[in-house]
């Protein structure tokens, strides 16, 4: 039996060293509910402009990339219920050794849902993107920037699937993910988990990075052989550019999982 690495290793030796837990007065942050109901409104703010002139013919008509947006507006609701379960009831925000051995299990559920929501968000806002720039390219520009784009939606839609099902038998059964946490559980089941973070972790920094550098690069170089004044050009182009601070968030979130990973 061997403990997925993905949320915490548990040996003995590492359970050992934990302080002595307080479970009445922790140390504990309290931002994260806060934080994510501030950002998923405003996400719904824009998400429902677009679709009330969408709907107007005021900025086209609705169409695949619409569809996708919603399906990543419902993947970040689900996350930001999560984040307030997650801190409210499962003691989230807190060191792991003063969340209560009965809420552990919650706590890790939580965890696997985020990522669960999270890839799901990511990857439909990305695709929804491209689904925009198939727009732009569509009856206007050579079929050679037409089929770019439609290798970076097929590459954004196959990663995206790929860390899902990863996710989803990365223990077996699926439930041993969070369940392990429990001791009844961990003590009369027989369960497995992978014990693959290191590579995983690794993976899912670079490979995004990749596929957020690709759709960045990609409508500057259409606009940039297009036909457009110069000064649109630029904006157009400065407006793009500001996807490179995603680029470099994921950069550096990589090179730290990588550094940590290397150390461990």
């Amino acid at each position: 039996m061997v403990l997925s690495a993905n949320i915490l290793d548990q040996t003995p030796e590492i359970i050992a060293k934990w302080p002595k837990p307080n479970y009445n007065n922790p140390d504990q942050l309290t931002w994260l509910p806060i934080y994510s109901c501030i950002w998923f409104g405003a996400a719904t703010v824009m998400v429902a402009v677009r679709f009330w002139l969408r709907k107007r013919g005021h900025a086209g008509r609705l169409g695949l990339d619409d569809a996708v947006l919603l399906a990543a507006w419902i993947a970040s609701l689900m996350f930001t219920t999560v984040s307030v379960v997650f801190t409210e009831s499962a003691n989230g925000g807190r060191h792991v050794w003063d969340v209560k051995p009965a809420l552990r299990s919650r706590a890790v559920l939580c965890m696997w849902l985020a990522q669960f929501s999270f890839l799901i968000c990511s990857g439909a806002t990305k695709v929804s993107i491209l689904f925009f720039y198939r727009r732009l390219v569509a009856g206007t520009y050579s079929r050679k920037w037409y089929w770019c784009v439609w290798l970076a939606i097929a590459f954004t839609i196959a990663y995206t699937f790929t860390f899902c099902i990863v996710l989803l038998l990365d223990c077996k059964p699926t439930r041993a993910y969070w369940m392990a946490f429990d001791i009844k559980f961990a003590l009369t089941k027989d369960y497995s988990c992978l014990d693959n973070s290191n590579v995983m972790n690794a993976v899912a920094g670079v490979v995004p990075a990749i596929g957020d550098l690709y759709a960045v690069a990609l409508p500057c170089i259409i606009t940039w052989h297009h036909d457009v004044p110069r000064r649109q050009r630029i904006a157009l182009n400065a407006i793009f550019c500001l996807g490179l601070v995603v680029v470099a968030a994921s950069g550096i979130r990589t090179y730290w999982l990588i550094s940590k990973l290397s150390q461990n």
